[in-house]
């Protein structure tokens, strides 16, 4: 149990800094985000119960079922990376290099 409260707080954390220099009013939508990412993209799986839904966990412990991947559960994680782009501050480009003549 110790290991499992470890890890939410892990993707916690996670969630939370991907979002927190934003205004909640952002057309971003951050806690909505938020609230995606942990409960879709970190959700959980049973393999007692059978609850195998595809998210980061199933398909990193190959738990997953094979019916579940298609187009869409394959473009979800380019859109989740397509987010957090968005999200983290632009930054000026570094400075050329100047060559001596």
């Amino acid at each position: 149990m110790h290991n499992l409260l470890n890890r939410k707080a892990g993707q916690k954390r996670l969630a939370e800094s991907v979002v927190k220099n934003h205004d909640a009013r952002s057309p971003l939508l951050p806690e909505k985000f938020k609230e995606y990412i942990l409960a879709c993209y970190f959700k959980d799986f049973d393999l007692e119960t059978g609850n195998l839904s595809l998210a980061r966990h199933s398909v990193a412990h190959g738990v997953s079922n094979a019916a579940d991947y298609n187009e869409i559960s394959a473009t979800v994680p380019f859109l989740i990376l397509d987010q957090i782009y968005y999200f983290h501050p632009i930054t000026s480009a570094p400075e050329p290099p100047v060559f001596p003549p």
